[in-house]
């Protein structure tokens, strides 16, 4: 029963066509007693019918209530049911973020997603595929697929700061994932101070957030869903001498890993040939399983559950065939002349001899020196003018160890880059040390004896050097270096002063490996000279300290500081007692010799013989020293660039040696070079420039300037 009052438009009636319920379209009244419904049928067929009072008791009005019953908005539900089956659309479609996205996947990056690393979440994993497998893909794959899933609300990828860039567009254009990337601007303009809270997808610098403990301690109250972590072989730890050295880059992706429920971390050499190190990088996945005593160099470690590694020979298309060419190489027949052959069967026979010498021996980097010394005989394969240089240079260089062994002032901490005197293709690293003495000495002795036939072939004259000097060479007491816990490729030495070139996006300016004067605590500025060449001396540098090993040019010119030089009695740094005097820019003395080779001038004061060193020197009695900029966080340079600096307040130190100037910039040669500083030596670092790659230092009382990528976490003075 129901009442007339309560038919309106919309409503549903039964009692007016036969056993089916009709919907109302329209009503219209006339007086009070009478009504006149307009309805359609189940069918959608129209009807119409008068109503009076008294049919009340025949019809009914159905409510809200029942069953089927929908008044909700219909284009709001249409749009809340296909987010949930979008919500569910990876049960139904298991490759759903392949489907989603403007790519194509190989085989290797589908079975990567779908088989390794989704079936293992929460994922704590390593994907160490070759070069070239689109590891960026993966996981972009990966992000993608936990979105739908709707378990990644929060991710933060670490990349190289020059990658940045390249992965916000990767997954942008590929995947329509946006990601912010945490700039300087982005930091200082958080609302609620911690950036990390704002930004759910965010990309971060990996040097940014390895440098700054304020960064790192906003990131420690954070959690995510997930953190990937690009060239994560830059994270890894060293093991000297049974000792941990933990870098930054390290404690930054244990916070990493302490702070996300699922840790991706990407590299193409996961492994550097220590088991020991390679499981200190495990131990970022797994501390767990990993952390604690190195495991030792023979003791294999099982992965298969935390890392996947293909080569790109296992790496295939859809149709089985190979991603990558196949490489193939042919042995070519050629008939070495004489002096080529005989030229190639004593090199030979010395690589043979020092390859079994380098096995025998009982260290971790026999590897690396047979490995040297193969790249030998390739070079002689190459040309008789490559091997000639790479014979070259690296006599050079041991001629300058050996030099400064001599002098007492062993160049600890050095590096060589085997790559640099032999084969620009090839990359090994390795730290001297007392036992390769015997290597480089033969190598010596090889260069010398392939001399002259090796002039004859090339076309190149001049003198060998004496033999007998250099076998009495190396005979010189070495010291061993210190080892650097960050492997750093060490600049190739030259006899003549390096020019480096102007620095973009990062300098790219490579410091003199040259000895450097021991820094002065008094007395400025300390002294480098400018020149490579050790000059030749007796026992222990004596002869130095006399001033008796050294031959003078006869010069007559006036000269000048460019800033403040000290005057010795004898061309020696090593002796602070040998210091008479001072000679300041705009004082002036007559300069009566000069020995170019290792870089001393002899000078007339107060009636006696001194000596200082040539590139603190000038002729140009004009010279001013380069006032101190007003505004140390904007400095001027002379190519007309505007270098901006952030405060900072930290201590560095060279990672070999490294020139200080007097401006962040290059592009004057070494006219800007006020010194030169060895590993060791602690730098107060006031301030850096991220865009332009340069540090602000404080050193004996000047505010100078080095290269970021040159340096390394110093120590405060205690």
């Amino acid at each position: 029963m129901a009442h007339l009052d309560e038919i309106t438009v919309g409503c549903q009636l039964n009692g007016i066509a036969a056993r089916e319920t009709v919907t109302v379209i329209a009503v219209q009244w006339y007086g009070n007693a009478a009504l006149e419904v307009t309805f359609k049928n189940s069918r959608g067929q129209l009807g119409s019918q008068i109503l009076y009072r008294g049919d009340e008791a025949t019809v009914d009005v159905l409510g809200d209530n029942l069953p089927w019953s929908f008044t909700a908005d219909a284009d709001r539900m249409r749009l809340v049911s296909e987010a949930y089956r979008i919500h569910l659309a990876h049960l139904f479609d298991p490759y759903l973020a392949v489907h989603t996205s403007a790519i194509q996947p190989l085989p290797h990056q589908i079975t990567a997603v779908y088989q390794e690393m989704l079936p293992r979440l929460p994922l704590r994993y390593i994907l160490a595929d070759d070069p070239g497998a689109g590891k960026t893909i993966m996981t972009g794959l990966f992000i993608k697929e936990l979105i739908a899933r709707g378990d990644l609300k929060r991710c933060l990828i670490v990349t190289p700061g020059n990658l940045a860039e390249q992965w916000q567009d990767e997954l942008f254009r590929k995947f329509h994932l946006r990601f912010d990337v945490l700039t300087n601007d982005r930091i200082e303009s958080a609302v609620s101070g911690n950036i990390f809270t704002e930004m759910n997808f965010c990309i971060a610098r990996l040097d940014k957030l390895s440098r700054s403990e304020a960064l790192q301690e906003k990131l420690r109250i954070t959690d995510w869903d997930l953190i990937v972590c690009d060239e994560a072989h830059k994270m890894s730890a060293t093991v000297w001498g049974g000792e941990i050295k933990y870098t930054k880059r390290f404690n930054l992706g244990r916070l990493l890993s302490e702070i996300s429920r699922n840790f991706l971390l990407l590299t193409a050499t996961p492994h550097n040939g220590k088991n020991e190190d390679f499981q200190l990088f495990l131990s970022l996945v797994d501390p767990d399983r990993f952390e604690g005593a190195a495991r030792s160099s023979n003791q294999s470690i099982d992965v298969s559950d935390v890392m996947r590694r293909l080569v790109k020979e296992e790496l295939l298309k859809f149709d089985g065939t190979p991603l990558f060419p196949e490489r193939r190489a042919y042995t070519v027949n050629y008939d070495l002349s004489p002096a080529e052959g005989q030229l190639y069967s004593e090199v030979t026979s010395y690589v043979q001899e020092e390859f079994n010498r380098a096995e025998n021996l009982n260290n971790d980097r026999k590897a690396t020196v047979g490995f040297a010394l193969t790249i030998l005989q390739r070079r002689l394969a190459s040309s008789p003018e490559a091997i000639y240089q790479s014979l070259h240079r690296r006599r050079e260089r041991l001629e300058h160890i050996l030099a400064e062994e001599k002098l007492g002032k062993p160049d600890t901490g050095t590096q060589f880059t085997i790559a640099d005197d032999f084969d620009e293709d090839e990359e090994a690293v390795f730290h001297f040390r007392p036992w390769m003495i015997p290597v480089f000495a033969g190598m010596m002795i090889l260069a010398i004896l392939i001399c002259i036939p090796l002039w004859k072939l090339s076309s190149h004259s001049g003198g060998a050097g004496d033999s007998d000097a250099l076998v009495t060479a190396t005979e010189a007491q070495t010291t061993e270096a210190t080892d650097i816990p960050e492997t750093v490729m060490a600049p190739e030495v030259s006899t003549e002063p390096i020019t480096t070139p102007e620095p973009t996006a990062a300098p790219t300016e490579t410091p003199q490996a040259t000895p450097a004067a021991t820094p002065e605590a008094t007395i400025q500025p300390t002294e480098a000279p400018a020149a490579t060449e050790i000059p030749n001396a007796n026992s222990a540098g004596n002869a130095l300290a006399e001033g008796n090993a050294m031959t003078f040019g006869d010069v007559n010119e006036t000269i000048t500081a460019k800033d403040v030089i000290n005057l010795r009695s004898t061309p020696y740094t090593g002796d602070e007692g040998n210091v008479v005097g001072q000679l300041k820019n705009g004082e002036t003395l007559l300069r009566t010799g000069r020995n170019d080779s290792t870089g001393w001038s002899r000078l007339e004061y107060n009636g006696q013989t001194v000596y200082a060193v040539t590139a603190y020197l000038t002729t140009d009695l004009a010279y001013k020293t380069p006032e101190k900029p007003s505004n140390p966080n904007r400095v001027s340079t002379q190519d007309g660039r505007v270098i901006v600096f952030t405060d900072c307040d930290d201590y560095i130190t060279p990672k070999e040696l490294i020139n200080l100037r007097t401006e962040p910039s290059t592009s004057e040669g070494e006219s800007t070079v006020r010194t030169q500083v060895k590993n060791g030596t602690n730098l107060h670092r006031t301030g850096y420039s991220e865009g332009s790659g340069w540090s602000r230092v404080e050193y004996n009382g000047e505010i100078l300037y080095a290269v970021t990528n040159y340096v390394i976490s110093g120590s405060a003075p205690e």
